[in-house]
């Protein structure tokens, strides 16, 4: 569980500042706002000639900025709304795309095109290390068939001529054991001594 900790609490700053910078400005222009419609709706109201000759009571005042509230504060919040789901539309759209991308790679289908986020999106970085892996894991499963398809190959041939000459037990022996370290050689994994049998027989 310590290792997992996350010792820095800004792994990503440029990222991190963006999303905070573009929360405070939605809050404070919200705040901004609500607070500016209160001031000039106050301002205007005990500064008009209505208040000074006594036609206009503070009670009446309070009652339009009563009404004036019940107007921005809706229309503050579905503005507030609005942007933070356009904003976290431009963080969870390349995120969907790199799950869609990778749970495709598990299932065995390889992207036809490099993965790109839109224009305005965020994580641009995370699609070229994506491609960058896509395309080094590609290689190595290729190079992997390579030699799977070389060594079977190599199997059946050997087969075939063990069948064609008559070799004693010993003999068949030798040839299996000799293929078995060449392929072990060759790569991380190599067939077992049975699985040689198998395919010779």
């Amino acid at each position: 569980m310590g290792s997992n900790r996350r010792s820095n609490i800004l792994p990503y700053k440029d990222l991190q500042y963006k999303i905070v910078a573009r929360v405070l400005i939605l809050v404070v222009s919200g705040i901004v706002l609500v607070s500016g419609s209160i001031y000039l709706t106050i301002w205007h109201k005990i500064t008009s000639p209505e208040y000074a000759s006594g036609r206009v009571s503070i009670i009446q005042v309070f009652d339009d900025i009563h009404k004036i509230l019940f107007i921005v504060i809706p229309l503050t919040l579905a503005g507030i709304m609005w942007l933070g789901l356009y904003i976290s539309h431009k963080i969870a759209g390349p995120l969907v795309r790199l799950d869609q991308g990778m749970r495709n790679i598990c299932e065995g289908n390889w992207p036809k095109h490099p993965m790109k986020f839109r224009k305005g999106d965020e994580c641009h970085h995370l699609a070229a290390r994506f491609n960058g892996m896509v395309e080094k894991v590609k290689l190595q499963v290729d190079e992997e068939r390579g030699r799977i398809d070389a060594m079977l190959g190599e199997v059946e041939s050997i087969a075939a001529k063990l069948k064609k000459e008559k070799k004693t037990e010993q003999e068949i022996l030798q040839e299996l054991n000799a293929l078995q370290e060449k392929i072990k050689k060759s790569g991380p994994k190599g067939f077992t001594l049975i699985e040689l049998m198998i395919v010779v027989v």
